[in-house]
């Protein structure tokens, strides 16, 4: 085991550059949650609403997830495209970027985050360079927007910050 010296060291680590803020394997229900999730979004009725929700949910969650390892895997979890929607950390205010070169710097100061797509139709979508990231998501999925008509009032989309920064390393 390590020494608690190493833990908080680690810690603090990712309280001042954060982690991937995947979702974890808990979130998909040994596969069974997004099965009833595709199901859902084929139309297919699902009278048992908790499974329902559990299931768009595990979509959406997988979808992210989709979208944070291709950004990990290009080397752009810390770095701004043209057309991402970042977010303030201290004020939580999101917007667009139109100066990645600028936000970039914003991003590694600790001001900002990049967000991803967790997918609905009410969701704000990344916008230039950044859209093909999240468009490829739902084509690994061979899902559209339009999927989530059929549960548009229970899967509105929101955005989700790409790192999470644990708050307390001490």
């Amino acid at each position: 085991p390590e020494s608690d010296a190493v833990t908080r060291e680690r810690l603090c680590y990712y309280a001042e550059n954060g982690f991937p803020n995947t979702f974890g394997p808990q979130r998909f229900g040994r596969g069974t949650s997004l099965s009833v999730g595709l199901d859902a979004l084929a139309g297919r009725r699902i009278r048992d609403r908790r499974q329902l929700r559990l299931g768009v949910s595990a979509i959406q969650s997988w979808l992210f997830n989709f979208w944070l390892a291709e950004r990990v895997k290009a080397g752009l979890i810390d770095s701004a495209l043209d057309g991402d929607l970042l977010r303030k950390r201290e004020s939580g205010g999101v917007f667009w970027c139109d100066e990645p070169e600028v936000d970039t710097q914003r991003i590694k100061a600790g001001e900002l985050v990049v967000t991803g797509p967790i997918p609905g139709l009410k969701a704000r979508r990344a916008r230039g360079s950044a859209e093909p990231y999240e468009t490829r998501a739902l084509e690994a999925a061979e899902l559209t927007l339009e999927s989530f008509r059929t549960v548009k009032r229970l899967a509105p989309g929101t955005r989700r910050d790409a790192l999470a920064f644990p708050t307390e390393c001490a």
